[in-house]
This record gives C-alpha cells, sequence and structure tokens, in this order.
C-alpha cells in the first residue's frame, strides 16, 4: 500500500502544478504607477492631470468611461480593460502617457488601435492645437510623429513625450 499513497501524492502534487500553471498569479503593476515612473523620467514635463480607474469614483482623478471614449474614441460598452491611467497636458502641449491592463491579449489589440486614432485624431487637429500652446504646427507634429503605441502583453502604452525611446524603455521594463 505504501506504493499507492506515493502514486497518489505524485498525482496530487501534478495536478497542483498544473492548476498553478493555468492561473496567471503572476502580480501585475498597476498603470498608474508605470505612468508615474515615465512621469519621474520625462524633462519639462507641461502642467497635467493624471486620470486612473483606481481613483475614488467621482473624484477629479477618476477616469471615467466617457473620458475615454470622448479622448481615444474607446466604447463605454468595453469591457476589455482591467486597469488603467492617462496623464494627460492641462495646455495643449503634446505630452500623454495612456497604459492600459487589459483582459486579455485581443483587448490589448483593440485598445492599441483605439491608441493609434487617438494619434491621427491629435495629428488632424495640430494646427488649432499647436497655437493653443504656442508652438509652431512643425514643432508640436514632430512631437506626435514620434508618438508610439506599444503592447506587451495584455499592457498597452500611448506614448507622446520628448524623449519617447526613453519612456518606451520605461514601460517595457516595468510590465
Amino acid at each position: 500500500m505504501p506504493n499507492q499513497k506515493n502514486t497518489q501524492f505524485v498525482l496530487l502534487l501534478a495536478a497542483l502544478f498544473l492548476c498553478l500553471s493555468l492561473c496567471d498569479c503572476t502580480p501585475h503593476r498597476l498603470p498608474n504607477d508605470i505612468v508615474s515612473e515615465i512621469c519621474l523620467a520625462e524633462a519639462d514635463i507641461p502642467s497635467g492631470t493624471v486620470y486612473f480607474s483606481e481613483a475614488p469614483e467621482g473624484s477629479d482623478g477618476y477616469l471615467t468611461a466617457e473620458l475615454l471614449f470622448t479622448a481615444y474614441g474607446i466604447p463605454k460598452s468595453f469591457d476589455g480593460i482591467e486597469s488603467a491611467a492617462v496623464r494627460l497636458s492641462n495646455s495643449g502641449h503634446p505630452f500623454e502617457i495612456a497604459v492600459f491592463l487589459c483582459m486579455d491579449a485581443n483587448s490589448a489589440e483593440d485598445i492599441a488601435l483605439f491608441c493609434r486614432s487617438r494619434i491621427k485624431t491629435l495629428l488632424r487637429n495640430s494646427l488649432f492645437t499647436s497655437k493653443q500652446c504656442g508652438m509652431s504646427k512643425e514643432e508640436y507634429e514632430s512631437y506626435l510623429s514620434e508618438a508610439s503605441v506599444t503592447v506587451s502583453g495584455r499592457y498597452v502604452a500611448l506614448i507622446v513625450s520628448s524623449d519617447p525611446k526613453h519612456a518606451k524603455r520605461i514601460f517595457i521594463n516595468a510590465v
């Protein structure tokens, strides 16, 4: 009978290992923390506001479905976002960091498409917005031409920055 107990123990361990390997047990960094890390590394960051989904509902920093729809075109009924944080400039200066933790890889690809559309929208409005922030259209558009949308697993980042390559490295290292 000791053989049967050993076999049962081995089977139990194998089943436990299988269960643990099927679940995603790694802790995820919150998008708000990643946005903060990117912003801390930015030189001459313009004034702005960080909105995040974990903020108390109704507070100034709460990321609403309305804001996601208005800025990114993400439908209010979209349920593929687990957590998100967006840092927008208050002056129209071309600086924007958005990080999304999505429910799955397919949702991440959808969010990446919305973020790419956001960049196109900013470019279409560059003449008006550049005047708002006191930049030439060409200078404003140079920021946007360097903008990036990066997908890493279930994370997506939209980066409009004075040093987008550095910001992208911070994002990749953070996730």
